[in-house]
C-alpha cells in the first residue's frame, strides 16, 4: 500500500470514527435519548459508515501478502465474526460487532490518533449538551441536587467526561507521571463538583495513584497478570451475583457498591443467561422487594456492563469480549506503554460499576488489538524533554 493511499485509508476511517462517536454523544441528550426521530436518523447514518468500513476492512486485506500465517489470522477473524454476527442477530445489539469491524479497520493506525478522534467527538457532545441545556432545550434528570447539562442523567456526563480526560491522558502519554497525576486529581475533583459521578471521579483519583505503581512493576516486568483483570472483573460480576443472598461478604460489598450486586443478582433471576444473548430491556418499572436490606424498590435497572453483556449480548460473546480485552492488554504491557495499560484497568473497573462501557467509544483500548501502540516515558517523576503534539 503506497503511503498516498495509506493516509487516505486512515482519513477515512478516523472521519468515520468521529461520527460514530459523534452520533453515540449525541444519543446520550435528554433531548434525543428517547426521540424515535433522532433513532431513526442515527440508524441511516450508521448503515453507510459501517458499508464503507467493510470497504476499507477488504481493501486492507486485499494489500497483504498471503501467507500460512496469514490465512490462520484471517480464519480466526472470519470465525469470531461469524459469531458475533450471530450474536448481533439474536440480541438486535450490534456493541460487539460493531466493534470487530471498528477494530480491524483500525489496524495499523497511531493509537494516538485514534484517541485524539474520540476525544473531539466526545467534547462536541458536551458543547452540544451545555448549549442546548442553557437555552433550556435539553434538560435531563436531576440527582442529588446535580443536574445533567443537557444529558440524561449526571453519571452520564460524568462517564463522557471521564473519557474525555482518559482520552486526553492516553494521548499524551508522553508527559510526565507528576503532569498526569495532578491532572488526574484535579479533573476528578471537577467532574464530582459538577455532576456529582462518584464513580468517575474516583476512577480518576485512581489514575493517580495506579500509574506510578503500574510503572514502578512494569520496569520490574511483573505486572503481566493484571492483563486479565477484564476477565476477572467479568467472572466476580457473575460469582457475587449468584451468592448474594448465601455471603455476607458480598453482601457488604452490595452496601459498597449502592446495591449494583442487588441489582445484578435480580436481573440475572429474571432474565437469565443465553449463548448468544436476548432481545430484552433490563429497566423494569415493577414493584421489587429487596430482601436482603428489607427495602421496597419501583423498578429495576443494571448498573454493571459485564451483567449487561452476559445477560443481553450473550455469554459466549462476552467471553470472547473479555478475551479481546486480555490481547489488547498484552500488546500495550509489550510496547511498554504503562499509562494505557493503566486506562485499561481503569476501565475495567469502570465497567465492573457503570453500565455503557460496552460500545468500543468507551472501552477505547481495545483499539490497541490492531493500531499502532508507542512506548511512553519511563522515567515516572523526571520532567519529559518532549513537548505536546
Amino acid at each position: 500500500m503506497g503511503k498516498t493511499q495509506t493516509l487516505s485509508v486512515e482519513k477515512i476511517f478516523c472521519g468515520i470514527l468521529f461520527l460514530l462517536v459523534l452520533l453515540n454523544g449525541l444519543g446520550s441528550l435528554a433531548v434525543f435519548s428517547d426521540n424515535a426521530s433522532f433513532a431513526f436518523l442515527q440508524n441511516a447514518l450508521q448503515i453507510p459508515l459501517y458499508v464503507i468500513l467493510v470497504f476499507l476492512i477488504v481493501f486492507k486485506l486485499s494489500q497483504q501478502k498471503i501467507t500460512n500465517k496469514n490465512i490462520g489470522i484471517y480464519f480466526s477473524a472470519f470465525l469470531i465474526g461469524c459469531i458475533l454476527l450471530l450474536g448481533y442477530i439474536q440480541s438486535d445489539k450490534a456493541s460487539f460487532f460493531r466493534a470487530f469491524l471498528l477494530i480491524l479497520a483500525a489496524k495499523d493506525i497511531d493509537i494516538k490518533k485514534i484517541l485524539r478522534v474520540c476525544r473531539r467527538a466526545y467534547v462536541i457532545s458536551i458543547v452540544v449538551g451545555v448549549t442546548l441545556f442553557f437555552l433550556g432545550i435539553s434538560v435531563g434528570n436531576q440527582r442529588r441536587n446535580f443536574i445533567g447539562w443537557g444529558f440524561v442523567h449526571p453519571n452520564v456526563t460524568g462517564q463522557i467526561l471521564l473519557m474525555i480526560v482518559l482520552l486526553w491522558i492516553g494521548e499524551h502519554n508522553e508527559l510526565p507521571l507528576k503532569k498526569l497525576s495532578l491532572i488526574s486529581i484535579v479533573f476528578g475533583g471537577g467532574i464530582y463538583c459538577l455532576t456529582g459521578s462518584r464513580t468517575a471521579a474516583t476512577s480518576l483519583i485512581c489514575v493517580s495513584i495506579l500509574l506510578p505503581i503500574i510503572s514502578f512493576f512494569m520496569k520490574k516486568g511483573k505486572s503481566k497478570i493484571l492483563c486479565v483483570t477484564h476477565p476477572a472483573f467479568l467472572l466476580l460480576t457473575y460469582i457475587f451475583a449468584v451468592t448474594l443472598t448465601t455471603s455476607k461478604f458480598v453482601q457488604f460489598l452490595d452496601n459498597i457498591f449502592v446495591n449494583r450486586i442487588f441489582l445484578n443478582y435480580y436481573a440475572l433471576n429474571k432474565f437469565g443467561i443465553k449463548p448468544f444473548g436476548q432481545n430484552v430491556n433490563l429497566e423494569t418499572t415493577e414493584t421489587v422487594y429487596n430482601a436482603i436490606h428489607n427495602v421496597w424498590w419501583s423498578g429495576t435497572t443494571v448498573d454493571s456492563t459485564y451483567m449487561t453483556a452476559i445477560l443481553t449480548l450473550g455469554i459466549i460473546p462476552s467471553i470472547i469480549w473479555s478475551a479481546a480485552y486480555v490481547y489488547s492488554m498484552r500488546t500495550i504491557y509489550k510496547s511498554k506503554n504503562y499509562v494505557l495499560f493503566g486506562i485499561a484497568i481503569i476501565l475495567c473497573f469502570e465497567a465492573f460499576s457503570e453500565t455503557g462501557m460496552i460500545d468500543i467509544y468507551y472501552s477505547f483500548t481495545l483499539f490497541c488489538i490492531t493500531a499502532k501502540v508507542g512506548k511512553c516515558n519511563m522515567g515516572t517523576w523526571r520532567k519529559s524533554s518532549k513537548t505536546l503534539p
